[in-house]
């Protein structure tokens, strides 16, 4: 292969390698390369990294099919002896080379130094001979997957799910929450939308449904109900209703809005596959985590049928993805990793004895007492002390009544524990989310700890005697657990 070759060859592996990357513009406009003045001789451009506050770009990075040229002051250095990823500390950044080690500037921004630490990983990929991309993968999983890569990856503020800084990723979980996690349902890609300030707005888009966020309040429709979509411009916005009967709504993108026409043909594409065909194949795997390697272990010692090993594994795969995505759902209740009996018990630890249990066939009912009654209409945060054992905080709703306690829905589902979480106000009940919001602040570090002690001890011991087990003792069976594996 000759070196014109292995340099078109690269230049298309970055691209797919990039599409999605917030901060990198991939497939840059002519418009945009006619303000970086450098000494390109041939070389073709792939991806641009501006970090000025007016997209001069004047300052940054190009990657061109052939190298990385630093735009400040016109320094080229080939891709091909870049040995690893730039790192950033203090203001500067450095990057090992064959060479010997360079300086090279800080983009200034978590998003840019993300970027271009991509980029670079991607050229060492390609010249180690990983060739295959993960625009590759997408083709591969379905015509869902496949379209996204088609429509939508290429346009700035798109940003793949794998291309997610994990800031970003922690940032938007309001928006990317109740995925369903026991059926593997996969994020693809989110528009992040700036304009309303929060951090926590935009649309996201799975194998399955899109959602956005705007003004605290999340919508969601599955894609095998789409039947259309409208799009409308303005000044300053552009407008994009999701047509599915009475599931309807409508999108508002301000800083996203150069996206809003790839989005729009991105759900017409969607709209011509059979229903059906809107979701895509299960991907739910046994994950390499700690937990999984204690059960695994326990297994290997016959102390754990394979079969209660398997459920465990199954637990903490949606104890990752609650993690990683926000708390996924099914059927309109939140899940939790937990069995029943552990949840009920975390539950317990941070609320205190319930002030009253009903079991209504396979529903579990418990009502706790909150620390003081919540005045709905106050303002502050200063009403309610909700789990304060694991330190949640005070909390108040923006409207309606005062709330005195908590009710939690408790059902068993196969792989985890489905829940609801309400407000009451003597018998009536009120939707809380802020109550749900401070919730998710202590549960997940309890349903951690409790799901990492079971799967160092198994399904047998009670779940209060698993909690008062100490903490040291813990320690010293999981490391002997873990030297096993």
């Amino acid at each position: 292969m000759t070196e014109k070759d292995t340099a078109a060859w690269l230049g298309a592996f970055l691209r797919d390698s990039l599409l999605g990357v917030s901060a990198i513009e991939v497939d840059v406009p002519a418009a945009r390369l006619g303000k970086v003045h450098l000494p390109l001789a041939g070389e073709s451009p792939v991806a641009l990294v501006d970090v000025t506050a007016h997209r001069t770009a004047r300052a940054g990075f190009l990657i061109t099919d052939e190298a990385l040229w630093i735009i400040a002051d016109g320094r080229r250095v080939a891709l091909s002896e870049i040995l690893a990823p730039p790192t950033f500390r203090a203001g500067r950044g450095m990057l090992d080379t064959t060479a010997g080690p360079i300086s090279i500037p800080a983009p200034g921004a978590p998003d840019a130094e993300h970027a271009i630490a991509r980029a670079v990983e991607a050229a060492i990929s390609f010249f180690a001979g990983f060739r295959s991309t993960r625009v590759d993968e997408l083709v591969g999983r379905g015509p869902v997957s496949a379209a996204v890569g088609a429509h939508l990856l290429h346009r700035r503020g798109v940003v793949a799910e794998w291309a997610l800084a994990d800031e970003r990723r922690a940032a938007l979980r309001p928006l990317t929450r109740g995925m369903d996690h026991l059926d593997g349902e996969r994020l693809l890609a989110v528009i992040e939308e700036l304009e309303g300030g929060r951090g926590d707005e935009g649309v996201a888009i799975t194998d399955r449904r899109i959602a956005t966020r705007a003004a605290g309040e999340t919508r969601s429709v599955r894609l095998s109900l789409v039947t259309g979509v409208e799009l409308r411009h303005e000044t300053d916005k552009s407008s994009l209703t999701v047509l599915a009967g009475k599931h309807s709504f409508t999108i508002v993108m301000q800083s996203s809005r150069e996206a809003a026409p790839d989005l729009a043909r991105w759900l017409d594409e969607v709209t011509r596959l059979a229903p059906e065909t809107r979701m895509e194949a299960s991907t739910r795997s046994w994950p390499s985590t700690e937990e999984a390697a204690l059960a695994a272990a326990l297994s290997a010692r016959g102390e754990l049928p394979d079969a209660h090993a398997r459920e465990l594994c199954a637990r903490v795969d949606v104890l990752e993805r609650n993690d990683r995505f926000g708390r996924g759902a099914r059927g309109g209740k939140w899940l939790s990793p937990l069995s029943v009996a552990d949840f009920v018990h975390a539950l317990g630890i941070a609320m205190g004895a319930p002030a009253r249990r009903k079991v209504d066939g396979a529903v579990t009912v418990l009502d706790f007492a909150l620390r003081r009654p919540m005045n709905a209409r106050g303002s502050s945060r200063r009403n309610i002390s909700v789990l304060a054992p694991t330190g949640f905080e005070w909390v108040s709703l923006p409207k309606g009544p005062t709330v005195a306690s908590m009710r939690a829905y408790i059902t068993d589902l196969v792989g985890a524990t489905g829940f609801g979480i309400s407000g009451l106000r003597a018998r009536e009940e009120t939707a809380t989310d802020e109550v749900m919001v401070e919730v998710e602040r202590g549960l997940p570090a309890l349903e951690r700890e409790l799901m990492r002690r079971r799967c160092a001890y198994g399904l047998d011991v009670r779940p209060a005697e698993l909690a008062q087990i100490r903490n040291d003792v813990v320690a010293r069976r999981i490391a002997a657990l873990l030297d096993e594996c």
